[in-house]
């Protein structure tokens, strides 16, 4: 009899549970859903895949990796220099450079502080420029010429005039905008990341020497120059090569005139006479 009575109670209560209405039945089951799933409570228990934003780099990586691309902005180089003086027809002709020096110290003054797309800085180059040019040998020597004895001509066994050449001397401070950029700032190989390109365009204004020595003479010829340049530089970390052209037209006083020096060797051409200077500088230097 007690049996009859509990196979009654529980078709009753299936029965039931059958008429409920969708919408209880789907909320039985929720609850027994959120029984079996527990939220997580705190950071660590968030797995690695439950952020949707997470990003590739960090702040402070990028920041790195900034800081090494775009550090190193003072430099000094050392260069070999070759050109050009056009002294016209009537004071030598032109003449080409046997060989030069250049000394350059300075440093890039960006004008904002982050990378436009991460990969180009504008800014201002300044520097100070030595530059030398050797543009004829000279005949005997220093000690010849100081003491006023005449120099031998080997070829011909009798003395010949001392002269120690022409030379051409240089010395300004260049100021120009210049453009920085580092084209494979993305690169996943480090080396190659911090490699930028840096062309710019110089005003150089310039004292400018020029030494004449011929025939037991010296003249030092003085005149302002105002330079125009223009070059590129590669940056590797501390490691700098570049290529530069200057070019100026400079008015010296007191030049001989060629025409007239073989009638009297002493006369001088009155007044001023532009000379067109123009020099190629290859550079190295390091980062600073």
């Amino acid at each position: 009899m007690k049996r009859l009575l509990l196979f009654l109670c529980l078709t009753a209560s299936g029965v039931a549970a059958a008429s409920l209405p969708a919408y209880a039945r789907l909320s039985t089951d929720s609850v027994s859903a959120q029984s079996a799933y527990t939220l997580p409570t705190s950071e660590d228990d968030v797995p690695d895949s439950y952020s949707e934003n997470q990003e590739p780099h960090s702040t402070s990586a990028y920041a790195a990796s900034q800081a090494d691309i775009w550090k190193y902005n003072k430099k000094i180089m050392l260069g070999f220099s070759t050109g050009t003086i056009d002294q016209k027809v009537r004071f030598g002709g032109k003449l080409s450079s046997r060989w030069g020096l250049s000394l350059y110290s300075g440093r890039n003054i960006f004008l904002h502080r982050k990378a436009i797309g991460n990969f180009l800085r504008f800014g201002l180059n300044v520097n100070m420029n030595l530059n030398y040019i050797n543009f004829a040998k000279g005949k005997g020597s220093l000690n010849d010429f100081i003491s006023g004895s005449p120099a031998q001509d080997k070829d011909e066994d009798s003395d010949i005039g001392v002269n120690l050449g022409r030379h051409f001397l240089s010395a300004g401070v260049a100021v120009g905008p210049t453009a920085s950029f580092a084209p494979f700032y993305m690169s996943a190989n480090k080396n190659l990341a911090v490699l930028r390109f840096r062309p710019y365009f110089n005003v150089v204004p310039s004292y400018a020497g020029y030494i004449v020595s011929e025939d037991d003479d010296l003249e030092l010829h003085n005149a302002f120059a105002l330079w125009c340049a223009a070059g590129i530089e590669i940056q590797w970390k501390r490691l700098i090569v570049g290529v530069e052209w200057k070019g100026t037209t400079a008015s010296f006083k007191g030049m001989t005139d060629s025409l007239l020096d073989r009638f009297d060797n002493t006369y001088t051409s009155p007044g001023s006479h532009k000379f067109d200077v123009n020099m190629v500088n290859i550079m190295v230097g390091f980062g600073l």
